[in-house]
């Protein structure tokens, strides 16, 4: 059980670390001449909203797994319904 738990945990680690690198750079691929300046301002939203959120959920700890299922979920959901707002297809005409 725990050497699943261990390997679950390796590969969404390594999910993310490869990932994200390469999400970033696909989506500066058109934007040459800013992609440098948009480069930097997503590491510094990343960093602001991580300590903003860790500022939100160390009020919740109770030395329980729910407060983090909880603000996991909630930034699913927040992700979710920003790519459902951003991610429309454009309307022709």
């Amino acid at each position: 059980m725990q050497t699943t738990a261990h390997a679950s945990r390796h590969f969404l680690r390594n999910g993310l670390v490869l990932g994200l690198p390469i999400a970033s750079v696909l989506a500066f691929e058109n934007h040459g001449d800013i992609a440098d300046t948009a480069s930097s301002l997503m590491g510094s939203m990343q960093l602001v909203c991580g300590a903003l959120l860790m500022g939100i959920t160390w009020h919740f700890a109770n030395g329980t797994a729910m407060p983090m299922i909880t603000g996991i979920a909630a930034c699913a959901l927040l992700a979710f319904l920003l790519s459902l707002a951003s991610l429309r297809e454009p309307v022709s005409g």
